[in-house]
């Protein structure tokens, strides 16, 4: 039998594997564009504690307390829009699954209380508090092309990114970041924790505070119920000449219990960690200005508010991000900004835990502003401590960072785009072409080395012999024997 009548049914079977790629390839790409596969809540609830597990950290938890019907309708609506964004191919970032993705819109409104109690309208003759510092900055031509203290030093001045939780504490955790960073970067030392319960269970004194903004915005420190940033420098004036402790000496525990506060510590003689470099309080208020919150981030990270209410900013996994409504409801920190492609883009940190976003940052666009707030009112409410410095303790010193490993969700391997899905299509195509190609390399060998040779040849060459051909042969033998 000729060898290209026996190498046509291996063809044609690798012919059919390919197919049977490509058709999984594009179903893929149709899960991400058209049909849209929605997880369980059991396979949501994995994904997050396999992502808790791989970074060694408690950083995601459950936050939905509806039951699993609500849930998984909450699943299947994140789905759809994380789907739909992800196929436009103008996009310029990607959604992905994140701890707030089984949320109903509700639930996630909830976690954002990030906003004054009143504002006033400016006045020029209102005494400005004596321990605020009103310069305004102005940015120069030696400011940074691109700056991020997230990663300078090797990320010495920041430490990991939490999580809030279900508790809408987003302004103490960004006031205690702002505070760990500039401690760290005044007293040139490796940045550590500092307690965001202390803020939360200490500052419920603080009620209608007016804030040395130009509006004259007044706001109140409600725990998990809201406040603004400055009041978590404000809670700290009060303590001066202390300051705030580590985390390990008061953990965070509104995560799991939002309505609780440890009051009982806030008179015990804990470990400070960070104080005020002359004992008395100083921090910078910027509203409606660019160029002094550009050169305020050549000192350190800035704390602003900022719109957290689209779907967008919600299901951010990467990117540059451009939101088109926005208003003022989460507290956020500034770390700096870049540029990619000629675009330029601020540097934002979250407290939503490592699983949202850019491992908990996100790059915004930075564009010519169409209003004096800045894109999604990011210069609104600008405010940076001055003179904060780290106090030695051996305590806190103690306190290291956790090192973060690759993400490992359920989805990690799912196509979320079609650029994705084409990818695993291109790469499954190539392998299969490869080893097509090599398969008729093979033969083509075989056949200039043995050209009148036939796989039926080598095939009666190398088998073994049945029972009747051995009894043949021995009868041959035997009858050549008797001749003799």
């Amino acid at each position: 039998m000729p060898r290209r009548w026996i190498a046509l049914p291996i063809l044609i079977i690798v012919v059919k594997m390919w197919t049977f790629i490509v058709v999984v390839a594009a179903a893929a790409v149709a899960v991400t564009s058209s049909s849209v596969h929605v997880p369980s809540v059991d396979d949501f609830d994995k994904a997050l504690h396999e992502h808790r597990k791989s970074r060694n950290a408690d950083d995601v938890e459950p936050l939905s307390k509806s039951g699993r019907d609500v849930r998984q309708a909450a699943l299947a609506k994140s789905a759809a829009v994380i789907a739909e964004h992800n196929a436009n191919p103008h996009r310029s970032f990607t959604m992905k699954w994140n701890a707030m993705s089984d949320l109903t819109d509700a639930e996630y409104l909830d976690l954002l209380h990030t906003s004054p109690d009143e504002v006033h309208p400016p006045s020029h003759h209102r005494v400005q508090p004596a321990d605020s510092s009103r310069r305004r900055m102005l940015a120069s031509d030696n400011s940074a092309d691109t700056i991020d203290w997230s990663t300078k030093d090797g990320g010495k001045y920041v430490t990991p990114v939490k999580n809030q939780g279900s508790c809408g504490s987003c302004w103490a955790f960004t006031g205690a970041a702002v505070v760990e960073s500039m401690a760290a970067i005044q007293s040139n030392t490796q940045a550590v924790p500092l307690s965001v319960e202390q803020i939360l269970s200490c500052s419920r004194s603080l009620l209608h505070v007016q804030s040395a903004y130009p509006n004259r915005m007044v706001s109140s420190a409600r725990g998990c119920g809201g406040g603004m940033t400055f009041l978590a420098y404000q809670y700290l004036d009060q303590l001066a000449p202390h300051g705030l402790t580590c985390e390990p000496e008061l953990p965070y525990r509104m995560k799991l219990v939002a309505d609780s506060y440890d009051t009982a510590r806030c008179n015990d003689a804990l470990n400070v960690s960070a104080a005020w470099d002359t004992g008395s309080s100083s921090f910078l208020t910027i509203q409606n200005d660019e160029n002094a919150i550009v050169a305020a981030l050549q000192d350190g990270p800035v704390s602003v508010s900022i719109d957290a209410s689209g779907a967008g900013f919600r299901h951010y996994g990467g990117g540059i991000y451009d939101a088109a409504d926005c208003k003022t409801d989460d507290a956020v920190i500034l770390v700096g900004y870049g540029r990619e492609d000629g675009q330029l883009y601020w540097i934002i940190r979250n407290s939503w835990g490592s699983m949202w976003g850019e491992k908990g940052y996100m790059r915004m666009r930075r564009s010519e502003a169409t209003s004096k707030s800045g894109p999604c009112n990011l210069f609104l409410y600008a405010s940076q401590p001055k003179r904060v410095r780290h106090v030695a303790n051996e305590v806190c010193d103690k306190t290291t960072q956790v090192v973060a490993t690759p993400d490992l969700t359920l989805w990690a391997f799912w196509p979320t785009n079609v650029e994705q899905g084409a990818l695993i299509y291109g790469v499954s195509a190539a392998v299969v072409v490869l080893g097509v190609v090599l398969h008729l390399y093979g033969e083509y060998r075989l056949a200039v080395n043995f050209p009148r040779q036939t796989y039926v040849d080598s095939f009666m060459r190398n088998q073994l012999p049945t029972q009747s051909q051995v009894l043949m042969h021995m009868a041959q033998r035997k009858a050549k024997q008797a001749m003799v």
